[in-house]
């Protein structure tokens, strides 16, 4: 009986040599089939370095985390270029894997997770989806040339610490392929030099309109350059920019980003670069923020005789009391109060009475010379009419003195003077810091 046993145990253990021998190779080489997916790019897996050597003991795997190596990237990551849009947060960088065609925008040292898929040519990189978290991730920073980046690879090993070679894989400098003429458009109108020329931008200056009659709520945009455009719709608009402030494209205009509605990064954008007194640089950018155009605006240059020729206009012609005037513009009659604005439309000129033509000339919507009424007084041995005249871009101002009409009887006047209120300050107005108004 003893002898069977004896016999019996030297099969189990011959049995159990033979599977160490060929059997466990192939069950811990499965074990690392993970890894052998990341040096099968293009063709079939590899095999780890010396793994054919584990046929010959199982005592050839006391360090199995040796045989961990990073995946090689170098001809499958691609990066396709930065958005250096001045709302990327410090600039975005565009990656693609060349083999499945997967791509994702990384911000600057963000954890970009990759994933391998299996497939019948061997391992597929992919983009974590929703960036869930795994063992093997990328980590981009710029470098001091525009269209080159640096990308670290991390593999988490099975021991929780950083495989770190092969070495030459760990670092990889990508360039982004050089571009041609790339060709874009804002609002149907191709992105060149000629573009503010053909969407109409101009640069006005300083709006001295704002300057007098703005008060606290227009303080900001008074310090500004004020900029005009025409909108898609037709309609007349202005911005009040300083150096750093962005607008952005809206489908029909450029808003402030304080009133842009939607996705900004989905939108055309213009920052202003430079001012001086001879230019204003600004800057446009696509969407993307892969491709931007530099353009100036020369400001357009005013003459006093604009003032001179709207002043013709106007005639003092008779009084309605001792200080309502009665004056003529253009062939039409208008009685005036003190501090009334009186606006050519285009067609006639009109007083400002209403919130919405009020809102309409500071938006830049109504476009045209500006007379505002100081007093009536009498001067020496006549009375005259005492105003200030803004040109129709409102970068001149001038105080004009209007005489009454000969043949009118001053003693005519009523001595009773009728109850008007004064000119209500402008409200309405948000102030603005980066972004424009």
């Amino acid at each position: 009986m003893h002898h069977l046993f004896s016999i019996g145990h030297c099969l189990i253990s011959i049995a159990a040599l033979l599977w160490m021998v060929c059997v466990a190779p192939n069950h811990l080489e499965s074990l690392y089939s993970v890894s052998l997916k990341f040096d099968g790019l293009k063709g079939k897996q590899k095999t780890l370095p010396m793994a054919q050597d584990v046929s010959s003991g199982i005592w050839a795997l006391e360090s199995p985390e040796l045989r961990e190596r990073l995946p090689d990237l170098r001809q499958e990551l691609v990066f396709l270029g930065s958005n250096k849009r001045p709302d990327a947060c410090g600039g975005k960088f565009f990656l693609e894997f060349a083999t499945s065609k997967d791509s994702y925008v990384a911000s600057v040292n963000e954890k970009v997770y990759v994933k391998v898929l299996s497939s019948p040519e061997g391992g597929v990189f992919t983009f974590s989806p929703k960036g869930e978290p795994t063992d093997l991730w990328l980590e981009c920073r710029p470098l001091s040339m525009d269209n080159r980046i640096e990308v670290k690879v991390r593999l988490k090993g099975v021991n929780g610490e950083l495989v770190t070679s092969p070495r030459e894989r760990e670092t990889l400098f990508l360039t982004s392929p050089a571009k041609g003429l790339e060709s874009w458009e804002i609002g149907g109108i191709r992105v060149d030099a000629s573009f503010p020329v053909k969407q109409k931008i101009r640069r006005i200056g300083s709006d001295k309109f704002l300057l007098m009659h703005g008060g606290a709520d227009y303080a900001d945009k008074a310090v500004k350059e004020r900029v005009d455009f025409v909108s898609l719709s037709d309609e007349n608009y202005s911005r009040y920019l300083a150096v750093g402030d962005v607008l952005l494209w809206d489908g029909d205009r450029w808003q402030t980003c304080g009133e842009f509605r939607g996705e900004s990064s989905q939108a055309p954008l213009l920052e202003v670069k430079k001012i001086d007194e001879k230019v204003m640089v600004i800057e446009l950018w696509n969407v993307g923020g892969t491709s931007h155009q530099s353009m100036s605006l020369v400001k357009g240059m005013s003459s006093p005789i604009e003032i001179a020729e709207i002043v013709k206009e106007f005639e003092f012609v008779g009084m309605r009391s001792w200080s309502r005037p009665i004056i003529q513009a253009g062939g039409q009659r208008m009685i005036l109060s003190p501090d009334d604005w009186v606006v050519y439309t285009g067609k006639t000129w009109e007083k400002i009475s209403r919130k919405e033509q009020l809102e309409d000339y500071l938006s830049g919507k109504t476009q045209g010379p500006l007379l505002v009424f100081d007093k009536l007084e009498k001067d020496s041995r006549e009375f005259v009419v005492r105003a200030h005249v803004f040109n129709a871009q409102r970068t001149l101002v001038e105080t004009v003195t209007l005489p009454l009409k000969q043949g009118f009887d001053s003693g005519a006047a009523s001595t009773k003077e009728e109850a008007r209120p004064g000119r209500q300050p402008l409200i309405g107005g948000e102030g603005t810091n980066r972004g424009g108004s």
